[in-house]
């Protein structure tokens, strides 16, 4: 049965006419409209569209009264309820409101004005963030290179020394006493070791891996000691 506003002979009727076609006034003319209806009511489009009204229609139940009482005053210039102009602005492909992850909510502690969260407990998977104390605790140790000398993954000694140049105006890592890596800048200037082979040479002495001592080579205070493969000659 159609539900027109006006006589539907008049040239004013406004209204749905049947389940296909409406009446409706667009830029100053009366015309008549196709309803759109989806060739697939289930495929991945309309089905995204689904499930993002449903999530919009929760989180507005979650708003406060203060905060759906905010969207009613947006509303009213638009002679729209605030739950309409709610809706229609969180399903816009770029929506300008939050909208919570999907498969989750964050809690905790935290800071949203700098952008960081803090109290993080100590990380127990690779893929979980860790603090600044945790990290500086928990530095870099020594381990043997993989690199073959004359191989192809060499490090050549020259480029090795002008990158360590290259490092004595910027940031680096040096050992503190306690034997952890600690921020220095500027940094000092550091010993170099070259590799080769099984042997690792301080200067010209020659030792191997499991006799070099690194708290004797880079000592209290010292820069971040650089590590290099080639012939030490």
């Amino acid at each position: 049965m159609p539900k027109l506003r006006g006589p539907i002979l008049s040239l004013g009727a406004t209204g749905g006419l049947t389940k296909l076609f409406s009446l409706a006034r667009r830029m100053g003319q009366n015309i008549i409209e196709r309803k759109p209806i989806p060739v697939d009511a289930k495929s991945p489009a309309q089905l995204f569209n689904r499930h993002m009204f449903t999530k919009c229609v929760d989180l507005w139940h979650l708003l406060s009264e203060a905060e759906k009482a905010e969207w009613e005053r947006l509303a009213t210039p638009r002679h729209m309820t605030g739950y309409a102009w709610y809706i229609s602005q969180c399903l816009r492909p770029n929506p300008g409101i939050y909208l919570p992850l999907q498969g989750g909510t964050m809690s905790g502690d935290i800071d949203m004005a700098k952008n960081r969260l803090l109290k993080l407990p100590a990380p127990t998977h690779n893929q979980e963030a860790a603090t600044k104390g945790y990290a500086d605790t928990h530095g870099m140790v020594a381990h043997e290179s993989t690199h073959v000398k004359d191989g192809a993954d060499e490090i050549d000694s020259a480029l090795a020394i002008e990158a360590m140049a290259g490092l004595a105006n910027t940031k680096i890592w040096q050992g503190n006493a306690a034997g952890r890596p600690a921020p220095v800048d500027p940094p000092a200037a550091g010993a170099v070791l070259v590799v080769a082979e099984t042997e690792v040479f301080d200067g010209d002495s020659p030792t191997t891996w499991t006799d070099l001592d690194l708290s004797a080579v880079v000592g209290a205070n010292s820069a971040l000691v650089l590590l290099k493969i080639g012939n030490p000659t």
